[in-house]
């Protein structure tokens, strides 16, 4: 069955991993939702939507491999993020550990939790290039001292798309008595999930990028011997339930809200599925071997070398731009390169600066093809040699 996007196909959209992308029959099926609530408010959140919202987290359990009991929804991963900081009790002079290369919104939230605790926020410097990923597990064991208390680590990295080895790391870091908190964000549906696997503590991840569920669908996974303590950041009618029986609930009612972007995660599981024959695992396959073309053609035709090696990137990709950084821009604000690729070429790619160099991302989905990505080659040869 071949699905349609609902992308405008006047553009070259090569950034899935900033807001991800819905297919039509996905938005067709958030829209049956809505109209089942407004057609009776009142019976649709009383008697439809908590026995709906266990399915669809059954259903989610399966796919992420993990115990339903341990999954809640949250409406993004910074959200999920923040009930766990929020829920933390952090004693001064604790150390938590972050990467340099932390999604920007969940570095605020946790310097705000340590000053607030007078705890001590270590920033992990991760190589750039990095050489592999074993670079990555040293560079962050090398920061543990006696007094870390737990790290957040991005499973994927935002800035670079860099893949890492978190099921080692969260294993090392247990071994000292260290519970990790990990920013899956990108990693549903880009990279395979086990989360009963990886034995993190907490783990949060966004639905609506390569999953491509509806804007305001994510999850945040607890295990189990931490699931009384970790409360939303809206606090509601949950709190009234007994203690053993108030977790979940404290999540699934954080005061009226649009649950259709929920309930259609399984439609959207389904749906993505059948963009390839070998369902989700072989599209993450064939969008993985495509970014992978799209480094390639950059390095052979523009000689833009890569900022880690092949077997650390999934569908998004990154390469050194040779720009020097532009520094101070706004986090909404748009790189001037990016900028002229979008007003010129109807080019969407992001083009990030970091660590004192200029870097370009380059994600693949299945709506991309080959064609598009020798069109970026051609506006990166123009352009670029323009702007040095």
């Amino acid at each position: 069955m071949e699905q349609v996007w609902q992308l405008d196909p006047k553009w070259v959209f090569l950034n899935h991993g900033s807001f991800g992308a819905r297919l039509k029959v996905v938005a067709s099926e958030q829209e049956r939702w809505r109209q089942k609530l407004e057609s009776q408010p009142l019976r649709f959140m009383l008697d439809t939507y908590l026995p709906a919202i266990d399915r669809a987290r059954s259903v989610l359990a399966d796919f992420v491999h993990a115990q339903a009991s341990d999954l809640v929804f949250v409406p993004n991963a910074t959200y999920g993020v923040n009930s766990v900081l929020r829920s933390w009790s952090l004693q001064p002079g604790d150390e938590v550990l972050v990467l340099d290369q932390a999604y920007g919104a969940c570095r605020a939230a946790l310097n705000h939790l340590a000053q607030e605790q007078d705890a001590v926020v270590v920033e992990v410097r991760l190589p750039m290039p990095a050489v592999s990923a074993c670079d990555v597990v040293d560079a962050v064991m090398a920061c543990v001292t006696s007094r870390t208390r737990f790290a957040m680590l991005d499973s994927v990295l935002s800035p670079t798309g860099w893949v890492l080895p978190i099921e080692e790391l969260v294993t090392k870091l247990k071994s000292l008595g260290v519970e990790t908190l990990v920013d899956a964000a990108h990693s549903p549906g880009l990279i395979p999930v086990d989360l009963d696997r990886c034995g993190a503590a907490f783990t949060t991840a966004n639905l609506h990028k390569w999953v491509c569920a509806p804007l305001g669908s994510a999850f945040l996974h607890v295990r189990s011997d931490w699931r009384d303590r970790i409360f939303p950041c809206s606090l509601s009618h949950g709190l009234n339930l007994p203690t053993d029986q108030r977790w979940q609930d404290c999540f699934d009612w954080t005061g009226t809200f649009d649950p259709s972007a929920w309930l259609s995660v399984p439609y959207a599981l389904d749906a993505l599925a059948t963009c390839h024959p070998q369902g989700i695992d072989g599209l993450m396959d064939h969008n993985r071997e495509l970014a992978g073309y799209a480094a390639q053609q950059v390095r052979e035709h523009l000689g833009y070398e890569p900022t880690a090696p092949a077997s650390m990137f999934a569908a998004m990709t990154s390469l050194f731009l040779p720009l020097p950084p532009c520094e101070g821009l706004h986090h909404l604000a748009t790189d001037p390169l990016q900028r002229r690729l979008v007003e010129a070429y109807r080019i969407e790619v992001p083009i990030i600066s970091f660590a004192g160099r200029r870097l370009i991302r380059i994600s693949c989905q299945e709506y991309t093809d080959k064609a598009q990505i020798h069109q970026l080659v051609d506006a990166l040869a123009n352009e670029v040699t323009r702007m040095t």
